[in-house]
């Protein structure tokens, strides 16, 4: 029986995952590494590589875990958002899964409030910095002031560590979310599809 790290090779597993699957180790087979694996994307990834039979066999599981996924993303995201919450509500209650209008609208509308969002962030981002140059300028002033003048070309420096510290903490702030997001998506699809389904 093949390791986990073959599996991965033959079946062109990324990078990331490969020397996840190697450090798993040696003996591990690729049903070890479904049940450790902590992203729901790289499970669905890995489902999908199985042979049609096995694929046909638990399709129906995969469809309501991904189900499961998209209706918590929902309620988390489209139904907060004025633009998306009529077609979030109509898509929870099944009334209107399909492609259509209202969703291509949604997804426009969603866009383009994400759109906002971000330049907001930005003109925030703008505003924090402009204010991290006028404290470190007045800072710079003050310690002239105070005859620090060893102190005083410091400030700036200091600032610009600061802001560029704080948009590095907000960064691997979103990006915590989002692995925090795929391990709950991998627990969901664990609990419709348990174990590793094996080839036939």
């Amino acid at each position: 029986m093949k390791s986990a790290y073959e599996w991965g090779i033959d079946h062109g597993s990324c990078s990331e995952a490969l020397e996840q699957r190697k450090a798993l180790g040696k003996n591990k087979t690729q049903s070890d590494w479904y049940v450790a694996c902590g992203r729901g994307d790289w499970l669905i990834w890995q489902l999908r590589k199985l042979e049609s039979l096995s694929l046909s066999r638990i399709l129906p599981d995969l469809l309501k875990a991904i189900e499961a996924i998209t209706i918590r993303s929902i309620k988390n995201f489209a139904l907060t958002c004025d633009e998306t919450k009529n077609w979030a509500e109509q898509w929870i209650s099944g009334k209107d899964r399909s492609e259509s209008a209202a969703a291509r609208a949604a997804r426009a509308a969603a866009r383009a409030a994400w759109t906002a969002r971000a330049a907001a962030r930005a003109a925030w981002t703008a505003r924090a910095a402009a204010w991290a140059a006028r404290t470190a300028r007045a800072a710079a002033r003050a310690a002239w002031t105070a005859r620090a003048a060893r102190a005083a070309p410091w400030a700036p420096a200091r600032a610009a560590e600061a802001a560029a510290w704080a948009a590095e903490a907000a960064a691997s702030a979103a990006e915590s979310a989002a692995w925090a997001e795929r391990k709950i998506q991998a627990q969901d699809i664990r609990r419709f599809i348990p174990n590793w389904p094996e080839s036939e």
